[in-house]
């Protein structure tokens, strides 16, 4: 999703909402967890290339490069 289109959802929503983030993908659960719940504490931006780690896993290499770009990081905790 880019920015725009998350401005777009948010724009038709109350403002004083709580912003909670979840996922069901299967590599973040443990156990029998059905899904896993996320708090958004800050948004930033950086330069960095989205790459695979030797294991496959999504990664960044944050910092300017040829294949770096500008993104919009949201920083979410699974505590609160």
């Amino acid at each position: 999703m880019k920015v725009k289109e998350l401005q777009e959802k948010l724009a038709n929503l109350d403002s004083d909402l709580q912003l909670i983030f979840y996922t069901e993908d299967e590599g973040m659960l443990k156990g029998k967890e059905s899904f896993k719940l996320f708090e958004m504490l800050d948004v930033s931006v950086i330069d960095a290339e989205r790459v695979r780690d030797v294991h496959g896993k999504p990664t960044l290499v944050i910092g300017k490069s040829e294949e770096a770009i500008s993104m919009a990081v949201l920083n979410i905790s699974s505590d609160f």
